[in-house]
């Protein structure tokens, strides 16, 4: 397939823009914005999607990672009107294309039983609950292509350092990442190598598929 993106040069927001960006309302921190931005510019060809998306921060990274390119950016969380209100200022703060996004309204674990549509990049951010979860890992992921990427947020502890930013103060994610710490793990054994952990961000867990499913 050929890669038509813009310059590398282009791909990147410029400084007003960028800080700009980077402070839109939501709970990624600076670090898992760029992250989720680069993961987005690296690994997405055709299609994405993020379960959870709430206020669009998430969104908005997926839509500008994949800026220059005709990647359709898939959304699936319970919408409301207020939420799609503040979901549209958010990306009209990212300056993005978002005529390439399409939302589904409903429960991921409904949605995920008829989805057919092969996928380069997964940010899972829905329920907290472990079972839930683990559901959304089952659904999903046989439809993330080879090199494709699945990216877990609040599933790991950040580093001591790291610590002193709102998104733990509010998310507690030392409870949260002890909770869902058996589901994924017990689904990564299911998998049986299918996929390996790249470096982690922040509270984000990285997994890249390197065997096709059977």
């Amino acid at each position: 397939m050929t890669d038509e993106r813009l310059p590398v040069a282009n791909l990147y927001p410029d400084p007003p823009l960028l800080d700009r960006w980077l402070n839109v309302p939501g709970h990624l921190c600076r670090k898992e914005r760029w992250k989720l931005h680069d993961l987005a510019l690296d690994h997405v060809r055709t299609a994405c999607l993020e379960i959870g998306s709430w206020l669009g921060a998430g969104l908005g990274c997926l839509l500008s990672g994949t800026r220059g390119t005709e990647a359709k950016v898939f959304s699936i969380d319970l919408y409301n009107e207020d939420a799609l209100q503040r979901q549209m200022l958010t990306l009209e703060a990212y300056d993005v294309d978002s005529t390439r996004l399409i939302r589904y309204d409903g429960p991921s674990q409904e949605i995920g039983k008829h989805w057919a549509i092969p996928l380069d990049l997964v940010f899972i951010d829905g329920s907290h609950e472990p079972e839930d979860l683990r559901q959304d890992l089952d659904l999903f992921a046989p439809h993330v292509g080879l090199e494709g990427v699945m990216i877990l947020h609040d599933s790991r502890m950040p580093d001591e350092d790291e610590i002193a930013d709102r998104v733990n103060r509010l998310y507690n994610l030392r409870r949260l990442s002890a909770q869902l710490r058996p589901a994924i793990e017990g689904w990564l054994v299911d998998q049986m190598g299918a996929w390996c952990e790249l470096e982690p961000c922040h509270s984000m867990r990285v997994f890249r598929r390197k065997v096709l499913p059977q």
